[in-house]
C-alpha cells in the first residue's frame, strides 16, 4: 500500500499542474473587426482592439502593442497606457503598456487614436502586433494576427 501511495502523489501532483497551466492560453486578442481599414497621411484615425478573457477566473494582464516609428506613428490611448520603450536594442523603440484586470468570461474593448506621417508607397500599414502577457510580463499568452490599414 505504501508504494501505491508514493506513485500516486507525484502523478496527482502533475495532472494538478496540467490542469492549471492550461487556463494561460485562454485569453483572445484582436483588432476589431469595425477597425477603419484606411489612413490618410496626418489625419488621426481611431483604432480599435479586444480583449477577451474566455475563462471562469479574474486575470490580470499586461497588454503590449509597438508603436509603428517607421511610419511616423503617434498615439494618444484613451485607456491610459503608458508609453515605454524596448530595453533589448539601443535604438528608440516606443510601445504602449496596458495593465488590465479582467473580470471572468468578460471582453475589453480598447480604443487608440493613430497619426501617419507616411503612408508607404504600397499603400498598406501593418498595424503593429497586440501581446498579451502574464501578470509577470514574462510569458505571453497570446497575440493578435496581423491587419493591415490601406
Amino acid at each position: 500500500m505504501k508504494y501505491k501511495k508514493e506513485k500516486l502523489i507525484p502523478w496527482t501532483l502533475l495532472i494538478i499542474l496540467l490542469a492549471t497551466s492550461t487556463h494561460a492560453v485562454t485569453i483572445d486578442a484582436k483588432y476589431f473587426e469595425s477597425t477603419k481599414t484606411s489612413a490618410i497621411v496626418n489625419e488621426p484615425i481611431e483604432l480599435s482592439f479586444i480583449i477577451e478573457n474566455l475563462e471562469d477566473l479574474e486575470k490580470e494582464i499586461i497588454i503590449t502593442r509597438d508603436i509603428n516609428y517607421a511610419m511616423g506613428e503617434s498615439i494618444t490611448s484613451k485607456e491610459g497606457a503608458e508609453i515605454k520603450k524596448h530595453m533589448e536594442t539601443d535604438v528608440w523603440e516606443p510601445y504602449l503598456e496596458y495593465i488590465l484586470t479582467i473580470g471572468p468570461k468578460e471582453t475589453k474593448e480598447i480604443t487608440i487614436e493613430a497619426i501617419y506621417e507616411i503612408i508607404p508607397t504600397s499603400g498598406k500599414i501593418e498595424l503593429p502586433e497586440i501581446q498579451v502577457k502574464d501578470s509577470s510580463g514574462e510569458l505571453t499568452i497570446t497575440s493578435s494576427e496581423k491587419k493591415y490599414l490601406e
